[in-house]
């Protein structure tokens, strides 16, 4: 990039002293109005090359965000992110999709590759006045088009990201309930007293919760660790741990609870 960015550097010193060395040789007023339509027309050719430019790059990016040209392709997620519990025991991207307050968000990402494109207009003085190319560049219809087409892209794959994202919060009450008070409530609700007064407990509600246990651990074991979703590589490994130590740690309260019982009710 840096050697890409003096190559451009250079080249613009080089069209201001061509445009000079031509003024001399003609020995015309900077102020004439032949000279200034030259200088008009020299400007127009760098404008467009600069337009080019970002053009084919930007045409670039889109190939890499745009699920048609992925499919096409066959090329490779431009990134890996991780599906993880957040802080806030919450389900969440890391680093996060669209733009984040941080600026590590991945359509900020998008922004800073984008606004990398741009800065080739930056590099050398304009040529006929003060100032840079950048806002014939912001206001370039094929560029803005493609800009659209790369907003719109990453707006539906960010989409699709969420749908996957969803599809976790049917686990929700693994860890949104309070344990204690549920393992509390379903110990009272075992109490069953026979018809002689006893109280015993029903250890098939036990076996009721230890058995959906076993069943979040084996679908959570089923979900690939690495899906694909457009230009995003989502890593879920991250996710299924917590969601497997969550169901197991359920899981061995209800086991625990239930060997002690029965241990007590045998010593009885």
């Amino acid at each position: 990039k840096a050697a890409v960015f003096s190559k451009i550097k250079d080249t613009g010193k080089t069209i201001h002293a061509s445009l000079q060395s031509t003024n001399k040789a003609l020995r015309v007023s900077n102020a004439s109005t032949d000279w200034k339509c030259y200088v008009e027309f020299v400007n127009s050719i760098v404008i467009g090359g600069l337009s080019t430019a970002i053009v084919t790059s930007l045409d670039f990016l889109l190939d890499q965000v745009d699920p048609e040209s992925i499919q096409r392709s066959g090329c490779l997620p431009l990134v890996e992110i991780k599906l993880a519990m957040n802080e806030s025991s919450d389900i969440a991207f890391q680093p996060p999709l669209g733009h984040a307050p941080n600026g590590i968000g991945m359509s900020d990402m998008i922004d800073a590759i984008i606004g990398s494109f741009f800065q080739i207009s930056t590099l050398f003085k304009r040529l006929d006045a003060d100032g840079s190319y950048l806002r014939e560049m912001q206001s370039d219809f094929a560029i803005n088009n493609l800009l659209a087409l790369i907003s719109d892209a990453v707006a539906n794959n960010d989409e699709k990201c969420i749908e996957l994202r969803k599809s976790f919060e049917k686990f929700s009450y693994l860890w949104e309930l309070d344990i204690a008070s549920e393992f509390d409530k379903l110990c009272e609700e075992s109490i069953v007293i026979t018809e002689h007064g006893t109280k015993v407990v029903d250890y098939d509600k036990f076996d009721e919760e230890i058995r959906k246990c076993d069943e979040i651990q084996a679908e959570v074991a089923k979900i690939q660790c690495a899906i694909d979703i457009g230009w995003l590589r989502v890593n879920t490994t991250p996710v299924k741990r917590e969601l497997s130590l969550l169901a197991s740690n359920r899981r061995e309260l209800f086991i625990s609870h239930m060997r002690c019982s029965v241990t007590k009710t045998i010593s009885d």
